[in-house]
């Protein structure tokens, strides 16, 4: 499989150009992992593969790929979530494009090479009654056809539908590959340093954090929370939002940074920028109770919530703070 632009996940191509060569296509693909390593341009260089009839495809150069490239390919179908960060049902009377009975009749109809590659890119963003509407569909797509999901939160996923899938779990890129990546970027050194330690391996969180509007509105975020449990006061209300970044996205850079904090408190380690030093909390037993309520809030795939409320009402609560059922492994958070 051509990876040419793409950087790190060696050992998924090679098992996806494995299932090009063998010509054995499963008929639903999961593609897990974090946000902004990678998945979806992956996955659409997998399924421009299938059709386009190179030596090593896809060739990027011939009337199929250009067609892919201009979006324009007829029997390729992508859904993505919309301006409310779901990929909704639809109604059963008017399938608007974009939603989830859209793409199962739009499947469905005659190919024009015989078979469609479909990408649902935001499977997790899909309600319960859409995964269900969907269940049909990826069990007995078209002859030939290939579904391939994607999706950063399996634990948003029906059983049902992971059961159907072959699953190729993707990990966070490296500190060598996300410089790689950001070569090209006006990032100063030093900021760049902070920025991919806050990344948690996702170019898209880098991303978000050189915007210093972003990163400002974050950290006040992170004062926020840090003053109530140094000083045990009040989040006042309204102050905690943040307009351009989806609330996954600000869940995740907030537990990077408390990890961060976790790590350097174990660590004794020297923090590498002064604007994050100032919001560290001193008490590792502070910074693993907010790791907890965090991870807990991210763990049940609450995308949608006003996380100003979420962390607010379970700070609050220290019955939740420390309660033993949100107790988990930081080990997969240290490194």
């Amino acid at each position: 499989m051509n990876t040419e632009g793409i950087i790190g996940h060696q050992r998924q191509i090679k098992n996806l150009e494995f299932l090009l060569k063998s010509e054995n296509i499963p008929q639903t693909i999961l593609f897990t992992g974090i946000g902004g390593i990678g998945k979806s341009l992956i996955a659409k260089r997998f399924i421009n593969a299938l059709f386009c009839k190179s030596e090593n495809p896809p060739c990027l150069a011939c009337s199929v790929c250009r067609q892919f490239a201009g979006e324009a390919f007829p029997d390729f179908v992508e859904i993505s979530p919309n301006e409310k960060g779901i990929i909704p049902i639809g109604s059963e009377n008017n399938h608007e494009r974009g939603t989830v009975r859209w793409l199962i009749q739009r499947s469905s109809s005659k190919s024009i090479s015989g078979r469609y590659g479909v990408i649902i890119d935001g499977v997790d963003r899909i309600t319960e009654e859409g995964q269900n509407a969907l269940l049909k569909t990826i069990e007995e797509p078209g002859s030939g056809s290939c579904f391939l999901l994607i999706c950063s939160n399996r634990n948003n996923l029906l059983s049902t539908i992971l059961s159907r899938c072959l699953e190729v779990r993707f990990l966070p890129l490296s500190e060598a590959e996300l410089r790689e990546i950001l070569t090209k970027k006006d990032i100063p050194v030093r900021e760049l340093d902070l920025f991919i330690k806050l990344s948690g391996g996702s170019i898209e969180i880098v991303d978000i954090l050189s915007d210093r509007e972003n990163f400002d509105e974050i950290i006040e975020i992170c004062k926020i929370i840090s003053d109530y449990l140094k000083e045990n006061g009040i989040i006042e209300s309204g102050r905690i939002a943040v307009k351009n970044i989806k609330t996954e996205l600000l869940l995740d850079i907030i537990i990077n940074i408390y990890r961060l904090n976790f790590i350097s408190l174990l660590k004794n380690e020297t923090v590498i920028h002064s604007e994050i030093e100032n919001i560290f909390l001193n008490s590792a037993d502070d910074v693993s109770d907010l790791l907890k309520i965090l991870l807990y809030l991210k763990g049940n795939g609450l995308h949608n919530i006003n996380i100003k409320y979420a962390i607010k009402g379970m700070l609050y609560n220290s019955e939740i703070r420390k309660n033993n059922s949100l107790s988990y492994n930081f080990s997969n958070y240290i490194r």
